[in-house]
């Protein structure tokens, strides 16, 4: 299982529910994507990221599948209009 967790700082923290619900949107649209959850700091420190993004894939194929879908395209081109910077830790199980 191959596991990506993404952390997104917005350029807007009042944006921070729309882009939960386009990230979680994804499930059930990728056939490889086996979880999709997406998690709003309540912190909010000035270290803080937003949004906490965790996606998990059957493999390395099933996740370069996700990332050249049509939706996941779609959705990482809209999430442009919001985040600011983003840092990520992919890992295999």
């Amino acid at each position: 299982m191959v596991t990506n967790t993404i952390m997104m700082k917005l350029k807007n923290h009042g944006d921070a529910a729309k882009v939960k619900e386009m990230l979680e949107g994804m499930m059930g649209q990728i056939d490889t994507l086996l979880e999709a959850r997406a998690y709003i700091d309540e912190a909010r420190k000035a270290a803080s990221y937003d949004i906490l993004y965790i996606s998990r894939f059957p493999d390395k194929d099933g996740q370069q599948k996700y990332v050249e879908h049509p939706v996941h395209v779609g959705v990482a081109a809209a999430l442009g209009e919001y985040v600011e910077t983003m840092a990520m830790v992919g890992y295999e199980e």
